[in-house]
């Protein structure tokens, strides 16, 4: 649909249907308070510089703009990984996924073990350079019980915190983007993401404040002499 064509009322009802307030419109297109409340009484004409960002926050945040000044949720996509050629093909999308939008990776597992059945033993070599790349801007890792974590860079960090606060079964964040991790004992994991971006922002609200509670590594390694995950030495 053509950008000139959405309205005010059209960001009023996206607005409602994400639940943001005109503060919240404000601080994810970066314009100012004054000028959402503008575009939205219809004092203001936008440029188009302003309407790309208005359209590309909205769309992102899982808005679709229809004909007849409609406005609806994007449905849900959920996707499913499973096997070996399933890790894979899952952490291509987390790459992709955070070289389009800047994303950083949120993960929780019960060890460094099982974050290697989550990424697989040669994506974990794969996530490692794309990390060194800048692919991924950063990823921060939550293990469970776990006192030896890996050493942490400046942008992988590790920290441990007891199973109390966390769900038994592994998940990931990145981007708007929900991953839930099922492994079995024969360390074949099904992964299930949700493209969600209300499910990606609940999940990483609840990964900050295990976070916040959880302990740091107490050695921080340099980028250049560190091996990003685990991988290698727990997957033999």
């Amino acid at each position: 649909m053509n950008m000139e064509n959405i309205g005010s009322r059209q960001i009023k009802a996206a607005r409602a249907l994400l639940d943001w307030s005109q503060d919240d419109l404000a601080s994810a297109t970066k314009l100012s308070i004054a000028t959402v409340r503008k575009l939205e009484l219809g004092y203001i004409s936008p440029r188009s510089s302003t309407t790309d960002v208005l359209r590309h926050t909205l769309e992102e945040a899982g808005i679709e703009f229809t004909d007849a000044d409609g406005v609806r949720r994007r449905q849900e996509e959920v996707r499913i990984y499973q096997g070996a050629h399933g890790c894979l093909s899952f952490l291509e999308d987390v790459i992709s996924t955070a070289k389009k939008d800047g994303s950083e990776l949120f993960a929780v597992a019960s060890s460094d073990l099982a974050l290697a059945y989550l990424f697989g033993a040669e994506a974990g070599i794969c996530l490692e350079r794309a990390i060194a790349s800048q692919d991924i801007s950063s990823a921060k890792i939550i293990l469970t019980d776990t006192l030896d974590l890996p050493l942490s860079t400046p942008r992988l960090e590790y920290r441990s915190i007891s199973s109390n606060y966390v769900d038994p079964m592994p998940f990931c964040v990145y981007g708007d983007k929900y991953a839930l991790v099922a492994a079995s004992d024969s360390r074949v994991s099904k992964i299930i993401v949700v493209q969600s971006s209300a499910a990606a922002r609940s999940s990483k609200r609840q990964f900050e404040s295990m976070w916040e509670k959880a302990i740091c590594s107490l050695a921080v390694a340099t980028e250049k002499n560190v091996d990003y995950l685990p991988s290698r030495r727990a997957v033999r």
